[in-house]
This record gives structure tokens, sequence and C-alpha cells, in this order.
């Protein structure tokens, strides 16, 4: 590896060859240098490369040397992969799986679960489980384990990052890898950490195109051509050509066929299908408009060359070249057609991803596919208006709907014996006792590290321990179709629907666009939206704009004037007059978007104002809510108010102090729906077990005055922080545990800080607090979109309970709270971050009162109070404890 190193840094590659060779390399009993000799020669000569590798494996065999055996393998199954000899190369991941497992070497069996992880990637195979496997690889790797495994660590997670939308993980881990250079000064792996860094920032790109950054990329690639050609990496070298012709080919079509024609070139010396594939697709881009012909060849040419591994990335990436290809050179019908393949390429893709996490996250890569071909089906003098809904419909908030989907069906046998059911009680168990730790109070910085190093471990071995005992990926979702939506609309409701992309996208193409479609009873209307590429920077500055309480009207007055122009003009100028109620299925940015606090137009009332307001990620779920039963009718609420907390910290460092103004509300709402006290239930009594256990299908509402957190990095671990109750729980009801609870059909307020808010997935939508209360089958939530100061939130609540009471809906009660705020000149910060989700038509309440008198009789009320983990000081003075905010102070 020295001769090896050395060759590579002082470009003496030639020597380092026969220096090996004189070593032994290329005889059975001398391995080591065998497969270092494979290194110094799979990019100048890869059949001689292949044959190295197997003799090193063989010798590493004979001798029983299982490390070495595993890298042999590794390498043989890159090259078999490479050349598109796709069993070959799984017979090689299987061996080496065979040889680390025999050995008990901890090191050895890390190697291999990196090599499964990789090809688990390439192959298109089940990446989420591939991202475990490294990052339990990656735990026991550093700081100190061999920097080769290092290396190979960090290159495959952000492979595994990249397919899973982190693009910031992805770069994060190509970076580390950079600097594993200083440890030892070698070249390993550089030239393909520049270009994976390049592909990133190109991703990135893709997604947020800005002004001038096709030409700053366009540098970036040159610059690592220059370093891959310096490093003589051949595949690297044709890749980056092919990303320069990608880059240049509006611009500059002459620039873009040469450097495809040296594409080509190197591909045909190397024989890798995969890079053929790559060169074609953006051949058949090149030539759309110039050789419509040849283009089809190139394109059907570069799916072909992809059939040995007919599941993997790549082939979908071909299918997306091809579904913009088959819009310029055929006819309208025959290019919808081939669209729908393209869309059901990526389907397949997403399919082979086991569990929920994985499937939304690896889908959000390729949602610009279906904003592209929704936006061409659009763009015309007769739109084709069913089919892009269905397009649009076909990508959005696809994993809480087949959540929702399972709803009903049997679960899976239990296949587990006694003793591995033993062994996940105990796991689950020490992920409770961790996250007990978690909140104890006084902990070092130090020591919440390691908690939570330790709780990561945990939940990725608990995530592959339930693996086998999942339902899977259930059937395709039945979309919901225009004519269906306009069905369920009443005479009074219109369903405003976003379809949000870039007009143009960074390689200069046609990007989507940005569409409005306004659908009622009785009709449906397209509408064409300007937005300009920083709309994301715009929705920003409006709601930071916005959630000052101090920040006077007319700073906040013409951005959302600007904004409601933009978004909502044309749509309500053609709304029919009783048109009261309004359905937004918000899109991207836009779901942190306070659309009531919009202006239409110059003179018209604030969309708040004006109707009654719901949100909803999609029209599938909307449906679906409006044609869930109707829960037993009930007037009562159980509140769980203040839970008792050790006083510590979270997991984000905030102390979690008492809420005394939450037993305030509590009881506030006691009064207001004439409840016995034993229904609100505060200190210890308002528990984790006591609401997993409570009979909570009886019941039509649910109100929880705790802290909350939502989580952007780890969403899964966002919680509502409530008292254990047992030894068995540890006080954060998360997300899978909220899914669990018996929902069906009620109305939940989270009176809380920012409960609507979490990290944006491109499709799927926010994976908020909000989000786990629907896949629990509510039919609606109040949640906020920032913290919301304490008399705010009293004076709002106060109203939107008794006008429930008096027997109105949900988005009924919230608009005559909001005008009661407005009227009486409380600001935007009061009654804008308060939205509510779902379907708000139907009345929560029953119309009679019944006297409190029995359990079984209940509504339970669930109103989380300080997401954001709000702190309440008991030492402040009364006056400024009553003016105190929910959120984080």
């Amino acid at each position: 590896m020295c001769l090896y190193r050395t060759g590579m840094r002082v470009d003496r590659l030639p020597e380092a060859r026969a220096r090996l060779e004189h070593l032994g390399a290329g005889q059975l009993e001398h391995p080591w240098p065998t497969l270092v000799l494979g290194y110094a020669t799979q990019e100048q000569d890869e059949r001689r490369a292949l044959a190295l590798y197997e003799t090193a494996a063989n010798g590493f065999a004979r001798s029983a040397d299982a490390e070495g055996e595993v890298l042999a393998r590794h390498n043989l199954r890159n090259i078999y992969q490479r050349r598109g000899e796709a069993a070959a190369a799984a017979q090689q991941v299987a061996r080496a799986l065979a040889v680390a497992e025999a050995s008990g070497q901890p090191l050895t069996i890390a190697r291999a679960g990196v090599l499964e992880a990789s090809h688990i990637i390439q192959t298109g195979g089940d990446v989420g489980r591939a991202y475990r496997t490294l990052q339990r690889a990656r735990h026991f790797a550093f700081p100190r384990g061999p920097i080769g495994l290092r290396r190979t660590i960090l290159i495959n997670l952000a492979n595994a990052s990249f397919y899973l939308g982190r693009l910031d993980d992805a770069v994060d881990a190509l970076e580390q890898h950079r600097l594993l250079r200083q440890e030892d000064g070698s070249t390993v792996d550089a030239a393909t950490v520049a270009f994976n860094l390049l592909n990133a920032r190109l991703t990135q790109s893709e997604a947020h195109p800005r002004p001038g950054a096709r030409e700053r990329l366009a540098a970036q690639a040159s610059e690592v051509l220059s370093e891959v050609e310096r490093l003589q990496r051949p595949a690297l070298i044709a890749l980056t050509h092919r990303v320069l012709a990608d880059l240049t080919r509006t611009a500059d079509p002459a620039a873009a066929a040469a450097h495809l024609d040296r594409c080509l070139e190197l591909e045909t010396s190397l024989g890798h299908p995969e890079l053929r594939a790559s060169c074609l697709w953006t051949r058949s881009l090149l030539d759309a408009g110039r050789d419509p012909l040849r283009a089809e060849r190139a394109s059907r040419e570069a799916i072909d060359s992809l059939a040995a591994n007919p599941n993997g990335p790549l082939l979908v990436y071909a299918w997306q070249a091809r579904l913009r290809l088959v819009w310029q050179t055929m006819d309208r019908a025959d290019a919808v057609a081939a669209s729908w393949q393209a869309l059901d390429a990526i389907e397949r893709l997403r399919s082979r991803q086991q569990d929920e996490g994985g499937r939304a996250a690896l889908f959000s890569n390729w949602t610009r596919d279906y904003y592209w071909l929704a936006g061409r089906l659009l763009l015309s003098d007769t739109p084709e208006l069913p089919q892009a809904f269905e397009v649009g419909e076909r990508l959005r908030a696809r994993v809480l709907l087949e959540h929702l989907g399972r709803a009903g069906l049997p679960a899976p046998p239990n296949r587990e014996t006694p003793d591995r059911q033993a062994a996940q009680q105990r796991l689950q168990q020490r992920i409770a006792d961790t996250q007990r730790q978690l909140l104890a109070p006084a902990l070092s910085d130090q020591r919440r590290h390691t908690l939570l190093d330790q709780l990561q471990l945990l939940e990725i071995e608990e995530r592959e321990s339930a693996a086998g005992n999942e339902l899977g990926v259930p059937p395709p979702t039945a979309f919901a179709s225009l004519d269906s939506i306009q069905r369920a609309l009443d005479d009074s409701e219109a369903l405003l629907w976003y379809s949000v992309a870039p007009w143009e996208d960074v390689y200069g193409d046609f990007g989507g666009g940005a569409w409005l479609v306004s659908v009622t009873r009785r009709s449906v209307r397209v509408h064409r939206l300007p937005v300009s590429v920083d709309l994301d920077a715009q929705v920003a500055a409006l709601v930071g704009l916005l959630r000052d309480r101090d920040m006077p009207a007319d700073r906040w007055e013409s951005a959302a004037d600007r904004l409601g122009s933009t978004l909502l003009g044309p749509a309500m100028s053609d709304l029919p007059r009783q048109i009261e109620r309004l359905v937004i299925v918000s899109d991207g940015e836009l779901h942190r978007l306070p659309f009531e606090a919009l202006r239409p137009a110059a003179g018209l009332p604030r969309l708040g104002e004006q109707f009654e307001v719901t949100i909803v990620p999609s029209a599938t779920l909307w449906l679906h809510l409006r044609n869930m039963p109707a829960p037993p009718p009930s007037r009562l609420a159980l509140v769980l108010a203040d839970p008792d907390l050790p006083g510590g910290d979270a997991a984000s460092g905030v102390t979690l102090a008492r809420l005394p103004w939450a037993r305030h509300e509590a009881r506030a709402i006691g009064r207001a729906l004439s409840l016995d006290s034993s229904h609100i239930r505060e200190g210890a009594a308002a528990s984790e077990r006591f609401l997993k256990d409570a009979p909570l299908g009886q019941f039509a509402i649910l109100h929880l005055a705790a802290h909350a957190r939502a989580d952007d990095t780890f969403p899964e671990r966002s919680a509502v922080f409530l008292a254990p109750g047992d030894s068995a729980e540890d006080g954060w009801l998360q997300p899978r545990e909220i899914a669990a609870l018996d929902l069906r059909g009620r109305l939940i307020v989270l009176s809380a800080c920012e409960s609507a808010s979490g990290v944006v997935i491109s499709g799927e939508g926010p994976l908020s607090l909000a989000r786990a209360f629907f896949a629990g089958g509510a039919g609606a939530v109040l949640a906020t979109r920032w913290p919301v100061r304490d008399d705010d939130a009293a004076f709002v609540m106060e109203r939107f309970y008794e006008a429930l009471r008096a027997g109105a809906g949900a988005s009924a009660a919230l608009r005559r709270a909001r005008l009661d705020a407005i009227g009486h000149r409380l600001p935007a910060a009061a009654w804008a971050g308060l939205a509510l989700y779902g379907d708000g038509r139907r009345p929560p309440l029953a119309a009679s009162s019944p006297a409190p008198t029995a359990w079984s009789r209940l509504t339970i009320m669930v109103s989380i109070a300080g997401l954001g983990l709000a702190v309440m000081i008991a030492a402040l003075a009364q006056k400024a404890r009553a003016r105190a905010r929910r959120g984080a102070s």
C-alpha cells in the first residue's frame, strides 16, 4: 500500500507496479501484493485487475485471511457491477458476507456490511437499510479504525444520504473524507469525492435553481475535470464530461456535443454499460431539437444498456431524460403514454424501500419529474386538467396516505420466537431508559452527546429488529380525481390546489412552472402563477415579520399583499359569491405560509377574515377525511396539563420548566365545557401511560398542555413530553406512538408553539406533530406555526371554544375567533400563526350538553402547549408571567 500510495502521489504508478510484481504480486501465495497491484492497475487495465482480484481472493481463502478476502471480493463486486454482470456482483457480496460472519472479526464484519450497503444502493434496494448499516459501521470504525475502512464508509454513506435526499449530510460525509487526507496524504478516492461533491451541489441546484447557478456549476465541473484527469480516473473523466454536456447543451450545443463525444470515446475503452447509458441519455436531450430520430435511438439504447439492473436508480435517471424527450419527439397521446412509463420506473424504485421514512426521503429526489409532467400537461391552450391533477396527487403525502390505507388491515403474523420477543422488549426498555436520562437535570454537554449517540444506535437496532414484522409497502393508493373532489365539495366550498416548481430549471429548460387549480362543485379553472425563484425566501421573510408581535402592521402588510396578489389574485376573482370555505392544498415552502394573512387584491379583506380556511397536504387526504364516518356524539373533554417532568434538558438542551399557565388554560376549558374536576389531569396524572390506555375510540375532541419539540434532523424523535406513568414509558410521546392512538374522526387542538412546523420533505410535506395525529386517524387538527403568547392564545382559544360549544364547525369557529382577535386589534402574531388542518366543516361537539358524570362519556381534547420547549420560569413577576411566551423564551 505504501508503494501504491507513493506511486499515486508522485505520478510514478508504472514503477510502483513493477516493485509490487517483484514482491510476488500476481501469485496465489502472495495475495496482499496481488490485491494492491489490482488497485494500481484497475484504471488502466480493468480486465487484468479483475484477474488479480480473483487471484488475491483465492489466495486469501486458502490462507483463511477473512479480512483480505472481503477486501478482494469488494473490488471484484465493483468491477462486475460496472460491467453490468449483476449476478456475478451479487455472488461476490454473498461470499464476502459469509466469510466475514464465519470469521467473527468485528472489523471484517463491518467491512462486509459496507460492501452489502454499497450493493443495495447501486441496485435499487432498500436504501434506508443500507444507511442504517453504514451508520452502525461508522460508530464502530470512527475515530480510530483503519483509515481505508473509514474512507469506504464515508463514500458509501454519502451515496446513501444522496439517494435519501439528505444532501447536506452527503456533502458533510464527503468533506470528512477529504479531511482524512491530512492523516496519510493519500489521494485514494479523491477523484470520486470531487465528482460526488459536484453531483450533490448540482442536485441541490436542480431542486432550487438560482440565477447564475448553471454558469457557476459549469466552472466547478471544469475544475473537477482537471482534478480527475490529473488523478487518471477515466470513468470519472467521462462522467464529468457528461455533466458539462448537460450544463452547456442549452447555451452552447457545440461544446456539449464535444463533451459527449469524449464521454462515449472513454466508455468504449472501458466497456461500462452504466457509463454508456448516462452518456446516451444526455445525448438524447441534446439531439431532441435537431435530430429527433437520433435522439430517440440514443434514449432507447440508454434504457436497454441498463437491462441487467432493472431496479437500479440509473434506470430511473434514463427514464427521467426520456420523460422530457418524448414531449419533443412524439405526438401528445404517445408522449403521455411514455410519461406514465417514466413515473412507473420511479414508483418501482420507491416500492423497494421498506420503511416509511426511506420511501419519503428517496421519493423526494424524484418529485421534480412529477412537477415537470404536471406542468407540461397544463401548458397548452386546452390544459389536460384531470391528468395533471392525477400526476400532482401521485406525489403528495404518499407515506401518510399509505399509513391510513393500512387502517383495518390485519396485523402481520408475529414470526418472532419468545426469546426474540423478549430481546425486543429489552431493546425498547433501553431506548426508554436512554430518553429518560436525556431529561435528567444538570446534564453535561458531553453526557448529552454520549446519550444521543447511544440513542441513535439503539434506534438503528430497533428498526432492523422490527423489519421482519412490518406490513411492508401497501398496495398503490387510489388517488383522488378531479371529478371525485367536485362531487365531495358542497356549494359553499372551493379547493385551491397548488403545484409550485421553477419555470426554468438549472439547465435552462422548462422546469414545470407554478400553477393554481381552483375547484368548485360546478367549475374547474387553472391559473399560471408568476412566482419568482426566491419564493421560499419571500415566505420565510413574511413569516419572520408576522411572528414578531412588536412588528408594526405596515411592515408586514406590503409583503403579505404582494404574495397574496401573486398566489391568490387570479383565482379569487373567479370564485362564485356563495363560497365561504376554502380548502388549500399547499405545496413545498407554501406549507409554511400563513395564507390567512394574505390579501388577494387591494381593497379586499384578508383571506382569514373573508373565508373559513383549512389546509391539507393533498386532495386525496382531504377526500379521505371528508368521507370518514362521524365519531360518536359527545360534548365533554379530558385535559392533560403541565405534566410532571424531571426539570432537566431535552435532547436540544432547552430546559423543561413548569407550565403554570397550562393549568390555568385547562381549568378555563373545564369551565367552558362544564367539566367535572376529575376530567382535568395535571402533574403526575398527565402521563403517557394514561393517554395510551384511554379508550380514545369513544371520544370526539382531543387538549394536552405540555412541552413538545419538533426535531428537524431526526423527525421520528419529535415528541410531546408527558409524565411517564410507569417504568416502561419514557414520557416521550413520539410520532409512531401518536399514530398508534385511536383518533378516528376526532378534532385535535394543539394550542402549541410550532406544532404545525417540521422539516418539509418534497412531496410529503412537513413532518410535524400535527401530521402524526392525522396518521392516528384525526379528522382535523388545530395547530400553531410559531410560538404564541399566553394571553393571545387564551383570547383566541376562549372564543374558539365558545363557537364550538354553539355548534360551529372547527373552521367556522377558528374564523370567528380570528375576526374577534382582529377586531380587538391583536397583532398578526396572535392569529396568523393558528392554522386548521384537515376537514373543518363538521361540528365536533354534540348538539346537547349532558352532565359530565362518567369516564365513558368523555371527549378528549389534547392541547399541546409549548412546542419548541416553552419555558415558564416561576421566579418571574406575575405581570411578566401573564404575558410570557409559550415558545422558547
